[in-house]
């Protein structure tokens, strides 16, 4: 595979010499004020909302938090109180020991740990004030901020369920996701409010306005805290909820996923032991943070191993460049199709500099070999598989520095997580060969949220998770991942996963993305359609396409039909849209190729 981050070019080496500072809003984060290490210059942070009469006034970044207002954390805060670790914990002892040290970079802003905790401080005495108490659930309705990672950090210390919503979903989505969480609390961004207001919000639910001016009526973010009471002790357990996402699936409505404070913790811990995540460490987080894995998977690995959050708005490829220039960034996550979009930028400049990225991982979706391979030689990073779900996580990573991974590897399993094989009738399957996998760790979820059907149906008696996804090994312990039990094609009889097939087009130099479906065929069951993107102005033909293929794939694993689009259509995850192929929303011109014999 690629050069990794202990293992540079010298051409990769040259260029570290000529970074760019400029180019990006951030700015020169390595200028730090005298007698601050940790302090940037002209940075900016949050209010602190205690000031007199309710006035704003700002804290100075690198405000240690008071000796007097400093629990004790942890163990023995738990033994000595008979509370348990929260996330919330975890956070705040970073804090406790480095005050100063940046925790999230978002714009100009530059927020230490200690600005951090006063902000969730502030939260959450405004939270408790309006009723929330240990199991409500808050709902959060907006983009990437600060305020929404300090606010999951507030639920988490009241011992509430805090709810993200994507800014994607529409009106069945939202009556959905309010009707199954009846949140006590709703924060909205401005830009939403509109939509908002017009919600049947059950009970005595009250919204709150994030960055606006509380017309209507309605309370504004910064008016929380101003002048409530202190947050009073609250006993959390391990098992009491934290994390409730809505995650999209087969189903017609989003799926209900509840994690607990242990799964959270798990969740964060693990993720930064395997990617040794620490204080020097500076992440690209341009994933939602409505997602579980912009805001479990990074951010809160970020934060609980004292590391610092780079928060981007959303991810546009320019300003992700950008930005691991302007800080040089050690970390980021992505998707296929957001790496996809970095190698064109990268392509086109020809003098990106990424050498400083220890960790550039790929979640969400398979990454085609010649992609990675693509990826890496013109990035001069190891692009790290890994493997998860919504319900289980994690499961497997690659190793950063494991230049041993094989093609197309999604990792080892990490620790305290198990995988299960079996066939279709429940039978255990053999090492090497692919079988539907049953996961089960301690991130696992506890539940689908008020629905005990749908819970029963993924979770076994003894807790293992039926995933639905087919998964196989190999003699030293790497994992690969095959395909969905539901997007299987069954032609004639045989199972073919649309994952090969696509592996195999992906390496045509004229195709840029591919997506591979079966659709129904009177002679032999399903037949296969590869939905094509071409890489330039001039598409491949599919007598040529065939010719390719032919020395790669068994006969019967040629597509028959090709049809050619601008994009594919995809999830609010960033994963392609295979209901909407089937649906034919793909919309383009089709070129049929003569079937193969099967």
């Amino acid at each position: 595979m690629g050069e990794t981050g202990g293992s540079r070019s010298a051409a990769s080496s040259a260029a570290g010499s000529r970074r760019r500072r400029s180019r990006h809003p951030f700015g020169d984060v390595s200028r730090r004020e005298p007698g601050h290490p940790h302090h940037a210059v002209g940075s900016s942070c949050w209010p602190d909302h205690q000031g007199k009469q309710g006035r704003r006034c700002h804290v100075r970044v690198g405000r240690a938090i008071p000796r007097g207002d400093r629990p004790a954390l942890c163990a023995q805060r738990s033994s000595a109180r008979g509370l348990r670790v929260t996330l919330f914990d975890l956070v705040k002892s970073q804090a406790v020991d480095h005050p100063d040290r940046l925790a999230i970079i978002h714009h100009d802003h530059r927020i230490t740990y200690s600005a951090l905790i006063a902000e969730v401080d502030r939260i959450a005495r405004g939270l408790q004030a309006r009723g929330v108490r240990h199991g409500d659930r808050v709902l959060t309705l907006a983009g990437n901020t600060p305020d929404v990672v300090a606010i999951y950090l507030a639920v988490s210390r009241l011992g509430a369920i805090y709810v993200p919503m994507s800014t994607s979903f529409r009106e069945r989505e939202v009556r959905f996701v309010l009707a199954n969480s009846e949140p006590k609390v709703v924060i909205v961004a401005a830009s939403h409010i509109d939509a908002a207001v017009s919600w049947e919000l059950s009970g005595s639910a009250e919204i709150i306005v994030l960055g606006g001016d509380g017309a209507n009526g309605l309370t504004t973010f910064e008016e929380l805290g101003l002048g409530d009471e202190p947050v009073s002790v609250v006993s959390v357990g391990d098992e009491d909820g934290l994390l409730l996402c809505y995650t999209s699936g087969t189903t017609s409505t989003p799926k209900p996923v509840l994690h607990s404070q242990r799964s959270e913790m798990y969740n964060a811990h693990t993720y930064a032991e395997v990617w040794r995540l620490g204080p020097d460490d500076k992440g690209i987080v341009c994933l939602p943070l409505a997602w579980v894995y912009g805001l479990s998977t990074t951010t809160a690995a970020l934060l609980v191993s004292g590391g610092t959050v780079v928060l981007l708005d959303r991810f546009h490829p320019v300003e992700v460049i950008d930005a691991i220039e302007a800080v040089e960034a050690t970390a980021m996550w992505g998707t296929m199709s957001m790496y996809t979009k970095l190698l064109e930028v990268i392509k086109d400049r020809g003098d990106v500099d990424l050498s400083s990225l220890r960790v550039v991982n790929n979640g969400g979706e398979p990454c085609p070999a010649p992609l990675v391979e693509e990826f890496e030689r013109h990035a001069g990073v190891q692009l790290l598989g890994s493997y998860a779900t919504s319900e289980a996580r994690p499961i497997m990573v690659v190793r950063p520095g494991d230049t041993e991974a094989p093609e197309g590897t999604s990792g080892k399993l990490v620790p305290g997580a198990e995988i299960r094989l079996v066939a279709e009738n429940g039978t255990e399957i053999g090492p090497g060969e692919p079988g539907l996998a049953l996961l089960r760790c301690p991130g696992m979820m506890t539940e689908y949220y008020r629905q005990p059907e749908l819970t029963a149906e993924r979770l076994t008696a003894d807790g293992w998770l039926r995933t639905g996804d087919i998964l196989k090994s190999n003699s030293d312990g790497y994992w690969f991942v095959v395909g969905r039990q539901s997007e299987m094609i069954i032609r004639s009889g045989v199972n073919i996963a649309p994952a090969e097939v696509e592996s195999a087009l992906a390496a045509h130099p004229n195709v840029a993305d591919v997506a591979v479906i079966g659709v129904p065929d009177s002679r032999s069951g399903e037949s296969i359609r590869a939905y094509i993107v071409a890489a330039g102005t001039e598409r491949p033909q599919p007598d040529e396409l065939r010719q390719f293929l032919a020395g790669q794939l068994a006969a019967f694993k040629v597509p028959q039909e090709f049809v050619f689009a601008d994009e594919l259509p995809r999830t609010d995850r960033g994963k392609v849209d295979r209901n909407s192929l089937r649906r034919g929303i793909a919309g383009a011109e089709g070129d049929l190729v003569a079937p193969t014999a099967s």
